[in-house]
């Protein structure tokens, strides 16, 4: 699995917002609306298995990354949205770091497979160091995708 073709340039959002953990969640699942990700009736729904999620153990695997998932039947093929808070924000993260990049990733159950790669995939390169630096450096969604891609070349 190639993680930068889950990830399509429209759901990279560079310019987050909310300075909380819930608001940034809300925003980017109303951005995936947005590009046509995920319809009307699936935002309070997604947005609440996601709140869910979070009551289960913060998502926020350190070195200023987090990685908000869930298995949710409302889509067919597995979504990812990408967030950077320019300024951080506290996710509860395992290092008590504010987190700056944010890897939401929604998947159809019967995509187990595809989910858990992803999920492997931006855990290896959030803690790698050299990975992890870029990341907090990347602004753009051109940046982040052919980020990816870089990184994909290295693993």
């Amino acid at each position: 699995m190639q993680f930068s073709k889950l990830v399509k340039k429209k759901n990279v959002f560079s310019d987050l917002a909310s300075p909380e953990r819930e608001g940034l969640l809300r925003e980017m699942v109303t951005k995936l609306r947005e590009n046509e990700e995920l319809t009307e009736a699936d935002v309070e729904p997604v947005y609440e298995a996601l709140l869910e999620r979070e009551r289960l153990g913060s998502t926020g695997i350190g070195k200023g990354v987090a990685i908000p998932h869930i298995r949710y039947e409302g889509v067919d093929h597995v979504v990812v949205g990408v967030g950077r808070s320019a300024n951080g924000l506290d996710f509860s993260a395992v290092d008590g770091e504010p987190v700056k990049v944010v890897f939401l990733i929604i998947a159809p159950p019967a995509k187990n497979d595809e989910y858990l790669s992803a999920l492997r995939w931006v855990t290896m390169a959030a803690r790698d160091d050299y990975n992890n630096k870029l990341l907090q450096g990347a602004r753009t969604p051109t940046e982040f995708v052919e980020l990816f891609r870089d990184i994909e070349e290295t693993m």
